[in-house]
């Protein structure tokens, strides 16, 4: 894996980053934001070249399915602990939302908060 496919995390990597910070911690802090998309899009890297792996015939099905939940803990151990850092906020203060461009994954749902909260709850994290 390269060190640049580390670095750059997709738009829908912080989007999604986005959508963990604010669930738990009611803002947004761009560090935090990009601190776990980079987290996401090392997940991201390794799941690839995982799939790459088997592909070739070099796991087993078994392997592949022990190494890709230990990355899954991994990352959410990684993604928590950056959110612990994080300061202790009003939760009654809403948060209102960022605007952004064009989302990296056309959809066509109308409200975003039940994909919001999916994301976040995918990812270990609970309001």
């Amino acid at each position: 894996m390269s060190e640049s496919s580390c670095s750059n995390p997709r738009p829908m990597d912080v989007t999604i980053a986005e959508s963990v910070v604010r669930t738990a911690t009611g803002t947004v802090d761009s560090e935090m934001v990009d601190q776990i998309a980079r987290v996401l899009a090392r997940h991201s890297a390794f799941s690839s070249e995982l799939a790459d792996t088997a592909a070739r015939g070099m796991l087993t099905p078994e392997e592949v399915t022990e190494v890709s939940a230990r990355a899954h803990e991994v990352t959410e151990r990684e993604i928590q602990r950056v959110l612990a850092r994080a300061p202790v906020h009003d939760s009654e203060v809403p948060v209102p939302p960022q605007p952004r461009g064009r989302p990296a994954v056309e959809t066509y749902e109308s409200d975003p908060a039940p994909v919001s909260r999916t994301a976040a709850a995918m990812l270990g994290v609970h309001p």
